[in-house]
């Protein structure tokens, strides 16, 4: 049995086929927000994945007579949060990470840690 994607464009043209090659998940860190320095992530391959960074979402109850919605810190008019400096180095397999700098009166605290996750297919795949 064989599992797949096949992703086409408004034509019916396609565009990108994934067989086989599930996206798994190599590594993940989670760092605090002004960490700076290296990590190694020996079993990652830029040829055959992709990593992402993402703030570590925190999750907000209702004190005693508020409800649900009032609990909620979501601002859509708040600018979006800047996010480190990454480069990866294929050939040592390090990731060097420089922390993000907040503009003066940037109007949100931002989040205390961050995750940064890699992910690989078993095949390489070109778009």
């Amino acid at each position: 049995m064989a599992f797949g994607f096949e992703f086409r464009d408004a034509a019916g043209n396609e565009t990108l086929t994934i067989d086989e090659a599930m996206p798994r998940v190599i590594d993940e860190q989670r760092l605090a927000w002004g960490f700076s320095g290296t990590i190694w992530v020996p079993g990652f391959d830029d040829q055959y994945g992709m990593f992402y960074v993402s703030p570590e979402l925190r999750i907000a109850t209702p004190s005693a007579g508020q409800e649900w919605w009032q609990a909620q810190t979501v601002r859509p008019s708040v600018p979006a949060t800047p996010f480190p400096t990454l480069n990866w180095n294929n050939a040592t397999k390090a990731m060097s990470i420089a922390p993000a700098t907040l503009p003066d009166g940037w109007p949100v605290q931002p989040p205390r840690f961050y995750w940064l996750v890699f992910l690989g297919l078993n095949a390489r795949f070109e778009v």
